[in-house]
């Protein structure tokens, strides 16, 4: 079986780095699939700033960076450059994040986006939410779990 490539968007990122119990769960087992080698995981440099001005109210700043640092050996990084940010202004989309995250989607050849954004206008990338691509995989017979070793 060939490699998924996933791109998360901001929202999924920050459900694994804030562990936001809601959703913790779903964006936890994604990694498991690329810890397994049935999944490859990229984000954008670009979704760390976002989701360090969202968690700064509430977490400290030395927290919120030693997290990052810890998701680093999970998700590739796709960094933005010139060509990037013209290609998100040429979309002309009203929500230049969406823009950006679909650019650096493309860039890195991702299979799918994962995203809970319902709004998320889907660009030459097929969009998913985390609990479809886990049912996706479902399907061909792959199931993850975390396992307790203590």
């Amino acid at each position: 079986m060939r490699v998924l490539k996933l791109f998360l968007d901001t929202n999924v990122l920050m459900d694994y780095i804030a562990q936001r119990s809601l959703f913790y769960e779903e964006a936890k087992t994604l990694t498991i699939m690329q810890v397994f080698g049935d999944a490859k995981l990229y984000a954008s440099g670009k979704s760390y700033t976002d989701i360090f001005y969202s968690m700064k109210k509430s977490v400290d700043s030395q927290i919120i960076q030693g997290s990052f640092i810890e998701s680093l050996s999970v998700f590739d990084i796709c960094s933005l450059e010139r060509d990037d940010i013209k290609a998100a202004c040429e979309l002309a989309w009203p929500d230049f994040e969406d823009a950006l995250i679909t650019v650096c989607a493309k860039k890195v050849a991702a299979d799918y986006l994962v995203t809970r954004d319902s709004r998320l206008k889907p660009a030459g990338i097929p969009l998913c939410t985390p609990t479809q691509i886990i049912e996706m995989m479902r399907e061909r017979g792959l199931t993850y779990t975390t396992v307790d070793l203590d």
